[in-house]
């Protein structure tokens, strides 16, 4: 069997896994352990995937449990020729492409996510989305709502005092 179809053959197998409060190295090592791929993380990636995380998902590809593990932890990764390369998505820009001395991918947290229920909700495929995946009218409606809820909280804590 040629050594791409081994790797892919481990990618398409269906699995069951639930990691509680783990480091997300430790998570991405096991994933890609059980692929049959090596794994090299990039220094960016380092720090990030050093958080811990929970995961779980039943009856899903590895593949697609390996991608939902990097993308929770704000990284990218490939498997190619055997080695899953880990990056942290700002390292893939070229520095041709920057127009400024800032980074051209947003770099910040979720600020939402959509769950689908598949088979009857054995499972749920996940999307996480970030203010920039936002339309400009989303982005404005929830900059207005974060306004008004910080501006509550502020008139409650001076009705303490």
């Amino acid at each position: 069997m040629p050594r791409d179809e081994f790797w892919q053959a481990h990618l398409d197998q269906i699995i069951d896994v639930s990691f509680a409060n783990e480091k997300g190295e430790s998570i991405i090592r096991q994933l890609a352990t059980w692929a049959g791929l090596e794994v090299q993380f990039s220094e960016p990636a380092a720090a990030r995937i050093a958080r811990e995380i929970t995961l779980e998902v039943q009856n899903v590809r590895l593949a697609d449990v390996l991608t939902k593990a990097l993308s929770t932890l704000g990284v990218v990764g490939e498997p190619k020729d055997g080695v899953l390369q880990v990056i942290y998505p700002a390292s893939m820009i070229e520095p041709s492409q920057q127009t400024t001395g800032e980074p051209q991918i947003v770099t910040g947290g979720y600020v939402g996510k959509i769950s689908i229920p598949m088979e009857g909700g054995r499972y749920f495929i996940e999307f996480m989305l970030r203010e920039s995946d936002l339309t400009d009218e989303l982005r404005k409606l929830r900059q207005e709502k974060i306004r008004e809820i910080l501006a509550g909280a502020s008139r409650a804590g001076q009705e303490t005092k």
